[in-house]
């Protein structure tokens, strides 16, 4: 029974830790995740010689306490029944149905396809749509008309921070001086989900790292040779710090950028130390990292 005790309690740990947050570890998390709920469950009963009510009511505990708070916990929609914890519990519930000690082949095959579908193709459709899902005002953030983008060209050869001019709050056109701290550029746009989701998850990261460096949000207007509402621009609802918010004049010509957002760090003496082009929730982690990297 104690084997048992420790099985469901094993549950807590990888479904707490590769589960309940696709950015920790990531999408091969998840595989890892659904892999091992599968095959543990017919490992543990090499323990007993049978697998009695008792034993298979302490096997349940862990997973079903995961079940129930998802049932509780997201909220109902169209993808309500494709979350990793409904998934994985299907995993757990596969070798229920089977009383052999060691899956047959058929059924391994069914169990990694459907783990790998899940997890690296599935499960990033669903991430997408409900990403979007997210910002259905999407719409209202227009700030100028839309015009088809041109393609600049990319290239790490940036200027230095001196060189860029921003608009402020006041209108007035501004240059970003030598600190004694970093500065980190993070571009964004109104029609851009990767900059509202970056704005959204990344604001608490950049305020831990204040101490050592500034950030701003620079608003690059896309659509060229078009009326702004700056007023809108610099009370834009996603960003919190509006203090924060300044307007591109040369940033996007001049340093090449090719994807929204962007982020440019910067050291003390201006010099460019670190660009990461793009963002996507499944990035997170490795651009803080990235970031982390470059701020001694």
């Amino acid at each position: 029974m104690l084997y048992y005790i420790f099985y469901s309690l094993s549950f807590l740990i990888s479904w707490g830790f590769l589960l309940l947050d696709s950015n920790k570890p990531g999408l091969i998390g998840i595989f890892i995740a659904l892999l091992y709920t599968f095959y543990s469950s017919y490992a543990i009963r090499r323990f007993v010689k049978e697998e009695t009510i008792p034993l298979k009511i302490i096997k349940f505990l862990g997973p079903s306490f995961y079940f129930l708070v998802s049932l509780i916990s997201i909220p109902i929609s169209k993808y309500y029944g494709l979350d990793p914890i409904k998934i994985g519990f299907l995993m757990f519930l596969i070798p229920s149905f089977d009383k052999n000690n060691f899956p047959k082949i058929w059924l391994q095959v069914l169990a990694l396809f459907l783990a790998a579908f899940y997890s690296f193709f599935l499960y990033d459709l669903i991430n997408k749509a409900m990403h979007r899902n997210e910002f259905p005002e999407l719409d209202k953030y227009n700030f100028y008309a839309e015009t088809k983008e041109s393609a600049p060209r990319n290239t790490d050869n940036i200027p230095e921070l001196s060189t860029y001019r921003f608009l402020n709050a006041n209108m007035d056109t501004i240059v970003l001086k030598k600190s004694d701290k970093y500065t980190i550029i993070e571009t964004w746009n109104e029609t851009h989900i990767p900059s509202l989701r970056s704005a959204h998850e990344m604001q608490h990261f950049f305020t831990k790292l204040s101490d050592k460096a500034r950030h701003f949000y620079i608003y690059v207007p896309v659509a060229k040779n078009r009326k702004l509402d700056y007023a809108k621009i610099f009370n834009f609802e996603k960003i919190q710090k509006k203090e924060k918010i300044l307007v591109d004049i040369n940033l996007y010509k001049d340093s090449y950028i090719s994807k929204l957002p962007t982020f440019l760090v910067f050291d003390a003496d201006g010099k460019l130390l670190l660009r990461q082009n793009g963002y996507g929730s499944t990035m997170r982690n490795n651009i803080q990292q990235k970031i982390k990297s470059v701020i001694k």
